[in-house]
């Protein structure tokens, strides 16, 4: 597997190891739509062993503009049974988990216990599932990244990446960060 024809423009970047290292990473992967979806895509394409996609909504017609799985023949389906099909299209070595529900503040914490994860992303655009999700994860020790308020931006060179207490112009990170200091998570 380490020599497949999918692994080769990665491994020259990131070498053999890097490789391995991946195929051995675990992801927890909230949220299935426009930023979800790329970053599970591209995820699996790198070479990633194992993925878990959480979603609980279905393919709408106002999906179509941004997100991968979002055609007519999927109109009214499930979205991490769509992203799964491709996914496991793209890559069927990984390794690929698929939760259609609802993640709550009340059930998080459990659902990432299922499995040890090395990694958690975040792709929620509610706060109050995102919060609960990397609460979860700050708690059990989950190295976590979170996608934020870009919906709706023009300008992608405004875009950056930094710590959930240093973002700018960002209300969802804002909120976020106001429950998080509410909390008094440690930065």
């Amino acid at each position: 597997m380490l020599n497949s024809a999918l692994y080769e423009r990665t491994q020259i970047l990131i070498g053999d190891d890097g490789i391995r290292s991946l195929q051995n990473t675990n992801i927890f992967l909230a949220g299935t739509g426009g930023v979800g979806g790329h970053c599970a895509e591209a995820l699996v394409r790198a070479g990633v062993g194992s993925i878990t996609i959480v979603d609980y909504d279905v393919v709408t017609s106002s999906n179509k503009n941004r997100q991968l799985i979002a055609l007519d023949s999927t109109i009214g389906k499930s979205k991490v049974e769509e992203l799964a099909r491709r996914l496991r299209d793209i890559n069927r070595h990984c390794n690929i988990v698929v939760l259609d529900a609802f993640i709550t503040a009340e059930d998080v914490e459990e659902v990432l216990s299922r499995q040890r994860y090395d990694f958690v992303v975040d792709c929620i655009d509610s706060v109050t599932c995102k919060v609960a999700l990397l609460a979860a994860a700050v708690k059990l020790k989950i190295r976590a990244y979170s996608s934020c308020g870009a919906g709706g931006r023009l300008d992608p060179s405004l875009v950056s990446i930094g710590d959930l207490f240093s973002t700018e112009n960002d209300g969802l990170a804002r909120a976020s960060r106001s429950i998080a200091q509410a909390r008094r998570w440690a930065r």
